[in-house]
């Protein structure tokens, strides 16, 4: 290994610890919308959670088996369960009529076909059946199911409605400040020993909000309105000039068609770095779904924004960083079973920069499953391979073209914690653990991190 004459070792050792800061100033950027997106993809996954532990108890029936005994009310309700498990949801509905049909008095039946229909957005007839039990003798625990579903009718029939969600989390990292992995940085492609900057472990409190506001005109179509907030906040024990702030406005709508639905929307953002400005965006996206099947559905999305970097003492070079990124998404979703869902995903960003070494190119490719557990538990795990190529070397680091091959694991187990009391009905936790790996054609940007990571989530809709 050539090592940088001692002549100039006093020049470099400064340039080199620089170089060591800018890169976890940049993940941390990138860390702040995964963040704010993996928390509300798991407080829907406990929602679906949730709902599929109504389901729980169905065993494995044939429907060779009902029509072997199609009077057997105990067969066909585990029947109808299995039916939405499944996704068969009209089919379900139809299986409970012709229980009802027969035996009009059984609550708990009574109750699920409330739910199929509430499911199928039936809401006055599944609001009817609801109000159908409440005066009639039972359980507390099914009683108590019951005023739930009627709340969430009740919020679903308003024209609008306010969706809140906290969290707050603790998060410790092995390699909080991304530091390379040899203890080297490159300067004119020769390699220079860090004294400062090295790998440093660290603890980071992180809290959150959203605030979402949607709004149903009344239009047949179903067509509406929303707008969303964001707040994002992670403080380091160690490490306070990483300290990263971060708000986000989203205003748009949701067009529906028999194509799919189509969501535009105006997004803004801006962070802070160690309370300081650091980054303003403006842009605005182009999103999409549809629902094949019942076990087949896809998704895309296309956005572009305009990053403006402010130069600070934590970051004296961000502004090289300001210019436009475009962004293009699409992928599937595929049930593989009642309780087990897999998603391809592909994302591809274009990114450029006022200098062009921090201009580049990434496809990042991205598999996830979500694993419906007992009792509303579940477990969440992603992988994901990126591939950045940037624009030009960076010649005072290296005369190397810099392309960046990255690689992300997660798991997330989380629990809704009215299973100890129903006073925490609306209150999940979550444990993750995540690893992350660069390897770079630059040795200054290879390094990896491992993360646990607990989070308190609170949801509430008005």
């Amino acid at each position: 290994m050539r090592i940088f004459p001692t002549a100039v070792l006093a020049w470099a050792l400064p340039f080199a610890a620089g170089m060591a800061s800018a890169q976890p100033v940049v993940k941390e950027t990138e860390h702040t919308q995964q963040a704010v997106t993996q928390t509300q993809q798991v407080s829907q996954t406990a929602v679906q959670a949730a709902d599929q532990s109504a389901t729980e108890g169905a065993g494995d029936i044939t429907y060779e088996q009902i029509l072997a005994d199609p009077d057997n009310v105990d067969l066909n309700y585990r029947y109808a369960k299995l039916q939405v498990a499944r996704g068969e949801i009209r089919d379900a509905a139809g299986t409970l009529e012709r229980i009802l049909i027969k035996n009009p008095g059984l609550a708990q039946v009574r109750l699920f076909y409330a739910v199929v229909l509430y499911r199928l957005d039936i809401l006055p007839e599944a609001r009817k059946e609801l109000a159908a039990l409440e005066g009639q003798p039972m359980p507390d625990s099914l009683r108590a199911e019951i005023r739930e579903y009627i709340k969430r009718i009740e919020k679903r029939q308003r024209k609008t409605g306010i969706q809140t969600l906290f969290g707050l989390g603790f998060e410790q990292n092995s390699n909080a400040n991304a530091a390379p992995n040899g203890g080297f940085k490159l300067v004119g492609d020769a390699p220079v020993r860090l004294t400062t900057g090295l790998k440093e472990d660290d603890q980071t409190l992180v809290a959150l909000a959203h605030v979402g506001f949607k709004h149903d005109p009344g239009w047949q179509s179903g067509h509406n309105f929303f707008a969303d907030f964001d707040f994002y906040r992670a403080e380091k024990n160690e490490l306070d000039s990483l300290d990263f702030e971060a708000y986000s406005w989203d205003f748009g709508g949701t067009y529906k068609t028999r194509y799919g639905d189509f969501f535009p929307a105006a997004v803004f953002t801006y962070g802070q770095l160690d309370n300081v400005a650091y980054l303003r965006t403006r842009g605005g996206r182009l999103g999409y779904e549809r629902k094949l099947t019942n076990r087949l559905g896809v998704f895309a999305s296309f956005g572009g924004q305009f990053q403006e970097f402010i130069v600070s003492h934590a970051a004296p070079t961000a502004d090289e960083r300001t210019g436009n990124q475009t962004d293009l998404g699409w992928g599937v979703n595929y049930l593989l079973n009642p309780k087990m869902r897999v998603t391809f995903k592909h994302d591809h960003s274009d990114k450029d920069s006022r200098v062009r070494y921090t201009a580049y190119k990434r496809d990042a490719l991205q598999v996830s499953h979500a694993w419906l557990l007992a009792k509303g538990t579940f477990l969440l795990s992603s992988l994901t391979g990126s591939f950045d190529r940037y624009d030009m070397a960076e010649l005072a680091v290296s005369r190397s073209d810099r392309i960046d091959n990255t690689a992300r694991i997660s798991f997330t187990y989380g629990a809704p914690l009215g299973v100890v009391s129903p006073a925490l009905k609306d209150l999940l936790w979550t444990l993750t653990y995540e690893f992350f790996n660069s390897d770079s054609t630059v040795i200054s940007y290879d390094y990896n991190n491992h993360k646990l990571s607990t989070m308190f989530i609170y949801k509430w809709d008005y």
